[in-house]
């Protein structure tokens, strides 16, 4: 609905308040590291995965107002396309436009893993 949008674009805007700080060139964003603090309860090389996807300005080292929005919104509200090929830019870890053995084992690499013959 129209109402849950708008709710959800006034929380963007509060998390990138939240987050943001101006560079030295005066430019407002999230820094690499900030966004990599926020996302803490994944792996960091997931979080600059979603920092990269969401940059649209590969040279900057801060995620700005628009990307940032734009990305929670096709994740949220996007077609279901936009949002796969979203996604598939996060999983894609040697940017080969393929998701393949090594971008699995990688990730898979970062899971916990709970040993299952437990003492008695």
């Amino acid at each position: 609905s129209e109402a849950a949008k708008i709710s959800f674009d006034l929380y963007i805007e509060d998390i990138f308040k939240e987050l943001s700080s101006i560079d030295e060139n005066n430019n407002q964003g999230i820094s690499k590291s900030r966004f990599s603090e926020f996302l803490a309860k994944i792996p960091i090389f997931l979080a600059e995965k979603i920092f990269s996807a969401f940059n649209s300005h590969k040279d900057k080292q801060i995620l700005n107002f628009t990307d940032f929005s734009d990305n929670l919104n096709i994740l949220q509200y996007g077609s279901y396309e936009d949002a796969l090929k979203l996604i598939f830019m996060i999983y894609d870890f040697d940017n080969d436009e393929q998701i393949n053995v090594n971008d699995i084992k990688l990730l898979l690499s970062y899971l916990p893993y709970e040993n299952e013959a437990k003492d008695n």
